[in-house]
């Protein structure tokens, strides 16, 4: 059975559970930009947790495409990481992605 997330989420469900491989690739380079920029800035999961309000092992996850991600959780870690969030345009732009 699949779990929806609710509409606020950017990711839906956990990658083990996307049907849509375009979905699963999008939630992979995402996670991976956070983690790379991360440790871009040498930041600890334990300090971008701490800054945003969520448990290192949410950091974890979120980085491995393990958990669902609220678009208001996305926005504080690029926000933290002073990641520009126009890298998010190109998924926006591709209809079959988000259908």
């Amino acid at each position: 059975m699949r779990t929806l997330c609710p509409s606020y989420c950017f990711f839906h469900t956990a990658p083990l559970n996307v049907s849509n491989e375009k979905e699963r690739i999008v939630i992979k380079q995402i996670s991976e930009k956070i983690r790379l920029r991360r440790e871009e800035l040498a930041i600890s999961r334990s300090l971008l947790a701490s800054e945003t309000g969520l448990d290192e092992k949410q950091i974890r996850r979120i980085e491995n495409y393990e958990s669902t991600l609220p678009i208001v959780t996305l926005l504080k870690i690029c926000f933290v990481l002073k990641l520009d969030i126009d890298f998010l345009k190109k998924y926006l732009e591709d209809d079959s992605i988000l259908l």
